[in-house]
């Protein structure tokens, strides 16, 4: 199955020189169904998590079939850059959604250098 995913990054600052940076905080891994999302955080990013819970409950009050094919890009749109910011749309085959948001958030955790892209392209 085709999964889409980007990493979600926070804008932070370094305390001991003042420079900003972004640091990763999360993942986003949208699959072929219909309702196929997982959003998963790194526990600091508490206030990111509850304003995308708040961001898809808007799909499912107003009542649609299903996520629309954009979801990802629409996000994307939404994240201020003074707040952070998001890599580019990545895609790979794994079974679901939720397999590569686990891999890439545990890449994530272990501080692991992310690749360009974080898991093997298709192919």
């Amino acid at each position: 199955m085709r999964v889409r995913y980007f990493i979600e990054y926070a804008l932070e600052q370094d305390q001991a020189d003042g420079h900003h940076y972004y640091r990763p905080i999360g993942v986003w891994a949208r699959g072929e169904g219909p309702w196929e999302l997982t959003i998963l955080y790194l526990p600091d990013a508490e206030m990111r998590w509850f304003d995308t819970q708040l961001y898809i409950c808007t799909y499912m009050e107003r009542g649609d079939a299903h996520f629309p094919d954009d979801l990802l890009e629409r996000w994307i749109e939404h994240v201020p850059l003074y707040t952070g910011d998001c890599s580019p749309i990545y895609e790979t085959e794994a079974r679901n959604a939720e397999e590569v948001a686990t891999q890439v958030l545990a890449m994530i955790q272990t501080e692991k250098r992310l690749g360009d892209p974080p898991l093997s392209a298709p192919g």
